[in-house]
């Protein structure tokens, strides 16, 4: 069995506090059979360093998710998509903090297309590196940041997921 690496920023110094923002993020199809991956900076400042993610960000105010998610898109690695179709949202609840009324942040994901020529125009600004990951092995084999993991499962099990 493969053993699991947690970097080193795994675990919170308590100096260090992280920002709770509304954020968007894209599960980008490359050639319709792999999703492009982030590998994020070892910064002790964000959430997740060294962790495999999904490319995206914060919405800033009175910016709208998809506008976030296609200025986030072209400063990270200087792509705009075409079409842009939302997937699915995560909402958390920070009841107990109660300092603010601003406890409830959300995550939105959106299903983007890129081709293969694309792919390899692609231009990083942001993380350690990029790849495109075949859906078979994204799972299992890539430390993932648990909102991304979750969300890539739900989409590459959409076909079998019941709605009430």
């Amino acid at each position: 069995m493969k053993k699991i690496f947690f970097p080193k920023y795994f675990f919170l110094e308590k100096k260090i506090k992280l920002r709770v923002q509304n954020a968007v993020a894209a599960i980008i199809i490359v050639d319709k059979k792999q999703i492009l991956l982030q590998k994020r900076d070892f910064k002790k400042n964000i959430w997740y360093p060294g962790f495999w993610g999904l490319f995206g960000g914060a919405v800033n105010k009175r910016e709208s998710e998809t506008s976030a998610l296609k200025r986030e898109l072209k400063e990270e690695i200087n792509w705009a998509p075409k079409k842009i179709k939302f997937f699915f949202e995560q909402t958390f609840n920070f009841k107990e903090s109660k300092k603010t009324n601003n406890n409830i942040s959300y995550r939105k994901f959106y299903v983007v297309h890129m081709s293969n020529k694309e792919y390899k125009k692609i231009v990083l600004h942001e993380g350690k590196s990029f790849k495109a990951v075949c859906f078979e092995s994204i799972l299992s084999k890539y430390l993932l940041t648990p909102y991304d993991s979750f969300a890539i499962f739900l989409y590459l099990n959409k076909n079998n997921i019941l709605h009430n």
